[in-house]
């Protein structure tokens, strides 16, 4: 089973551009009225919360929990991630097992994140230029209890 994020809220008014210029939110979320409010962590002012559907990332993030986004957070390999695309598909959330370079202009070859789910095990391959932002899963919301996720790293 796939995991589909669904908008449901985001925890504070957050800008639409941040300093560098790249969406804080994902372009489907833009201009859409929250459906509700999570609490987080005050560093995460510029944080996002989605609702999952599935449980290919069973245990830590299960079908109907809220995961929290942060635009801010710098993506590492081993770390939860929210995936918007280009295109109208459903959003994903899988654990970032490769990330490419920067694209060089006489490459030959385009190199692919690389994402993971648990549940079942599974890899899967992204093509860079179908993503509309990728952003860290720093937190799960789950029965209104916060659960930090950032620190953690999936094994």
């Amino acid at each position: 089973m796939q995991t589909e994020v669904i908008n449901l809220a985001r925890a504070r008014r957050v800008k639409t551009l941040g300093d560098t210029g790249k969406p804080t939110l994902p372009t489907k979320l833009k201009g859409k009225k929250p459906i509700g409010h999570v609490s987080v962590p005050v560093e995460y002012s510029d944080a996002y919360a989605l609702q999952v559907r599935g449980d290919c990332l069973a245990p830590t993030i299960r079908d109907g929990d809220q995961i929290v986004c942060s635009p801010s957070v710098k993506l590492a390999k081993g770390m939860y991630v929210a995936i918007s695309f280009k295109s109208d598909a459903e959003g994903k959330v899988k654990v970032l097992d490769l990330i490419p370079p920067p694209p060089h202009p006489d490459d030959e070859i385009r190199v692919m994140y690389r994402g993971r789910q648990t549940n079942p095990p599974a890899y899967y391959f992204i093509d860079p230029e179908k993503i509309d932002c990728i952003h860290a899963v720093v937190g799960v919301v789950r029965k209104g209890k916060y659960i930090a996720l950032e620190a953690r790293r999936a094994s």
